[in-house]
């Protein structure tokens, strides 16, 4: 196992409060933890967030998930957990899957307390669904902001990994200086007044596409710098589409998952019908049904919405006054 893994195997050591709140570092922490403090946890070595993934895919039992630990460091000192986890260690190194935390599920399986999903939501449960197409429970997981956020399997941080869940929240803390996070961190209703930015709509223009032909999208993102235009694919995307994020103002999405194809459409305020190719029939009316605009041009057009023969058309009808009053009315009736 690493070195820095058997850290936190000695907290209870060199930390003499009662109780000791861990955390992994691919988290963040989106409300006030105040009230896990109050959790009375003196018969449990931790409390801990079940690891139900593990549990139905990889055959665990009673597992828990090790990247939020609200650790009893009197029962580990009575106990002698710390030296009962390295010995473990050392005697089945060649056995631990999931390393130290295969080790603290072993040596604390009858000791731990279970906390709710919203203490350490996973968001590699997405890649999983995914992948044993279970959109429906990819989209009925988790659908409110969690109180903490585990960037577990994709990491937001990593280039063109844009289907991540909450993504843009790791974002908005990466550009703060830690003197404004302190500063800034207000509570509202649970969330972060600082992260209401991210979560509130803004004018965003959603293309779907099966190809790497775009009509007149590099001439769209210059002449409405106010818009931002969202692509998304199934499948990676190719180095022609990568291109398109010299632009500030649009961004991609390969190997979209479902939940967040969803997201995407909900949030948009136009579709842009503008790829050659094939077009989905099912986001094209799921975007109709939502009573959203559909835009397109003769030469990509899919059999919704308007045409338009030119993408200066489509340009001047988006700076049209009287459509973006429409917008505003859509979200001030929110």
């Amino acid at each position: 196992m690493p070195y820095p893994t058997y850290f936190r195997y000695f907290i209870p050591e060199v930390i003499h409060e009662d109780k000791v709140l861990y955390l992994d570092c691919d988290m963040i922490i989106t409300s006030d933890l105040t009230s896990i403090f109050t959790l009375d946890i003196s018969k449990y070595g931790v409390a801990a967030v079940r690891d139900d993934l593990l549990e139905e895919y990889d055959g665990k039992e009673d597992y828990f998930n090790s990247g939020l630990l609200l650790i009893n460091n009197i029962f580990w000192r009575e106990q002698g957990i710390s030296r009962r986890l390295l010995d473990y260690t050392r005697e089945n190194q060649g056995a631990l899957q999931y390393h130290d935390q295969d080790v603290l599920n072993d040596v604390l399986c009858d000791n731990w307390l279970e906390l709710d999903e919203t203490y350490n939501y996973h968001t590699g449960a997405d890649m999983l669904y995914n992948l044993f197409q279970q959109s429906e429970r990819q989209l009925n997981r988790m659908k409110d902001l969690p109180k903490v956020i585990h960037y577990t399997a994709t990491k937001p941080w990593k280039y063109l990994e844009t289907s991540v869940r909450w993504r843009d929240i790791w974002w908005e803390y990466n550009k703060l200086e830690w003197s404004d996070i302190f500063t800034r961190w207000q509570v509202n209703d649970g969330v972060d007044v600082s992260l209401k930015k991210v979560l509130q709509p803004i004018h965003r223009a959603f293309i779907f596409t099966y190809s790497d032909s775009i009509e007149g999208i590099e001439r769209l993102a210059k002449d409405l710098p106010n818009w931002q235009f969202h692509i998304a694919a199934h499948t990676q995307i190719s180095e022609k589409l990568k291109q398109l994020e010299m632009y500030s103002n649009i961004k991609l999405y390969p190997l979209v998952y479902r939940f967040k194809l969803n997201e995407l459409v909900e949030n948009s305020d136009i579709y842009l019908d503008i790829n050659h190719g094939d077009a989905d029939t099912q986001v094209l009316e799921q975007v109709k049904k939502l009573g959203k605009d559909i835009l397109s041009l003769s030469t990509t057009y899919h059999g919704q919405g308007k045409q338009f023969e030119r993408v200066t058309d489509i340009i001047d009808y988006l700076k049209n006054e009287r459509f973006k009053e429409h917008i505003r009315k859509e979200y001030c009736e929110k």
